[in-house]
């Protein structure tokens, strides 16, 4: 299993920043997301513009403005992503996301690793021009 992490500070409140990133529904912001399918209030895929093939996540654990684990079911394998905030101060925010992800063929695991990594650079950005 691999792992990635990379935090960033926001000039928002958590709360501004957990109601981007727990609704699934709202996903223009998202630049390479084209879809998301909502399937119960635990589940949802997004279907990724670069890879083409739905990533599906469950919601395993919440805390309101504090953190959030969903896991990932994608066609190469399986994982966990981690959302932490951390307030630090009355307009400053800190996310930390950490991406976990075991491949189901071992041989793509350094590729999928600079993927993600990818990933979540571009999720931040995006994330930081939708606060905006």
């Amino acid at each position: 299993m691999s792992m990635y992490s990379r935090e960033k500070q926001f000039k928002a409140t958590s709360e501004e920043i957990w109601a981007k990133i727990t609704n699934p529904k709202d996903y223009s912001w998202r630049s390479n997301v084209p879809e998301v399918t909502i399937e119960n209030e635990k589940q949802y895929s997004e279907m990724s513009s670069e890879t083409n093939s739905p990533e599906k996540y469950t919601l395993v654990t919440q805390i309101q403005n504090v953190n959030r684990a969903l896991d990932i079911d994608h066609v190469d394998g399986t994982g966990r992503r981690t959302f932490e905030l951390h307030q630090d101060s009355e307009d400053t925010t800190t996310l930390k996301i950490t991406e976990e992800f075991d491949a189901k063929n071992k041989f793509f695991q350094f590729p999928i690793n600079r993927f993600f990594k990818k990933q979540l650079n571009i999720y931040l950005d995006d994330l930081g021009k939708a606060l905006i």
